[in-house]
C-alpha cells in the first residue's frame, strides 16, 4: 500500500491567496494524500473560502496562535505517513509530493526530502531560488553532513520539502519559542541531528512574496538569537557533536560573519570591523567560502576609513531618495 503524505496549509487571513495553494494541494499527482487547511483565527473570507470545497479538504478552525501553532495542530489532525507544509501564498508544482515521497521511499532512514523553490514578487518576477549554497549531489546523504550546512544558513523552503511523520514525531514538531522566526530553519536542523536527508535539484514550489508576509518581520535579533540556539544545541547533543566537531571553526566563523554584516546593515560600523577581524581568526577561509556570500566584499568595504564608509553611505542613500 502506498503511503499516505497529509498536506498541511497554515492560513491567516489570506482569503485572496489560499484559494491558490489548495488548488495547488489538491492538483497533485500523488493521489494518496489528505489536504488539510489550519485557519489560525482569520477575520476575512477565509473560512467561507475553505468550505467552499467541500469535503475535498479538512478544514480545522482555531483562535489565533501563530504560524508554529497552525502547523503543529495540523500534524496533529493528520494522519499521513508524511507531513507536507504548504503556506498559503504559495503554490505546489504537481509533482512536488510525488518527487518527494519517492525520494524518501528509497532508504527507510530518510526523515527529510527537499527540492528547489522559486521565489517571485507579487508580480511574478524572479527574486530568488531557495537551494544550497554548495555543490550538493542528488539522492540520499547522512544527517550530520546536511547539519554542517545547516548550521550555516537556511536554503530549504517548508513548501519544498517532506517529512517522514515518525521523524517528527521524535524531533517534536515546531517549537513555538522562535517566536515565528526561523522555526523551520531550527526544525531541519533537528532532523538531521537524528536521520538522513535527501535533496533532489527539481523546482517543485513557486513561493509567493507578499508585503505583509511573516518574512518581512524577521529581524537580525531574531535570526542571530535563533541560529546561535541551533549551533550551541548540535554541539551539545552527543549523538552528533564529535561528527561535527571537525566543521566547527567554520560554522563559529560564519556565525560572527553574520553578527559582522548585521552590524554594518545598521551603520555600526565599529562593531562590524571587530567582529569580521573575530571570524576571520576563527576561521582563515572565511572570504573564499561560498557559503558566505558578502564577506570579501564586507571586508573590503570595510577597509574603507569610517569617514569615507560613511560617505559612500550617504551616496547609496541620496541615489534611493531621488
Amino acid at each position: 500500500m502506498a503511503p499516505r503524505v497529509s498536506i498541511i496549509i497554515p492560513t491567516y487571513n489570506r482569503a485572496h491567496l489560499v484559494g491558490d495553494a489548495i488548488r495547488g494541494a489538491l492538483a497533485q499527482t500523488y493521489r494518496e494524500s489528505e489536504v488539510l487547511v489550519i485557519d489560525d483565527g482569520s477575520t476575512d473570507e477565509t473560512p467561507a473560502l475553505a468550505a467552499s470545497f467541500g469535503g475535498a479538504i479538512h478544514a480545522i478552525r482555531q483562535s489565533n496562535a501563530g504560524v508554529e501553532a497552525a502547523r503543529n495542530r495540523g500534524a496533529t489532525e493528520a494522519t499521513g505517513d508524511y507531513l507536507y507544509f504548504l503556506d498559503s501564498d504559495d503554490v505546489p508544482q504537481p509533482n512536488a509530493a510525488q518527487t518527494l515521497v519517492a525520494l524518501a521511499e528509497a532508504q527507510p532512514e530518510v526523515g527529510l526530502t527537499y527540492g528547489r523553490a522559486r521565489e517571485v514578487d507579487f508580480q511574478g518576477r524572479m527574486i530568488r531560488v531557495y537551494q544550497p549554497g554548495y555543490e550538493h549531489p542528488s539522492g540520499v546523504w547522512p544527517g550530520i553532513r546536511e547539519l554542517e550546512h545547516l548550521l550555516l544558513n537556511n536554503y530549504i523552503h517548508p513548501g519544498a520539502c517532506l517529512l517522514r511523520r515518525r521523524v517528527w514525531d521524535a524531533v517534536g514538531g515546531f517549537d513555538p519559542a522562535c517566536g515565528s522566526a526561523f522555526e523551520d530553519w531550527d526544525l531541519w536542523a533537528r532532523v538531521a541531528r537524528h536521520a538522513a536527508v535527501g535533496y533532489t535539484p527539481d523546482v517543485l514550489l513557486t513561493v509567493r512574496t507578499q508585503p505583509e508576509g511573516l518574512s518581512q518581520r524577521f529581524g537580525p535579533e531574531n535570526y542571530l538569537r535563533n541560529k546561535r540556539q541551533m549551533i550551541d544545541a548540535a554541539f551539545a547533543d552527543p549523538a552528533v557533536a564529535s561528527q561535527l566537531a571537525p566543521a566547527r571553526d567554520r560554522i563559529e566563523g560564519i556565525y560572527l560573519f553574520d553578527v559582522a554584516r548585521l552590524a554594518y546593515a545598521v551603520h555600526d560600523v565599529g562593531r562590524a570591523r571587530a567582529e569580521l577581524r573575530r571570524a576571520r581568526a576563527r576561521y582563515p577561509g572565511l572570504l573564499a567560502d561560498a557559503e558566505a556570500p558578502g564577506a570579501r566584499a564586507l571586508w573590503l568595504r570595510l577597509k574603507l576609513p569610517q569617514a569615507a564608509t560613511d560617505l559612500v553611505r550617504a551616496l547609496k542613500h541620496r541615489r534611493g531618495t531621488t
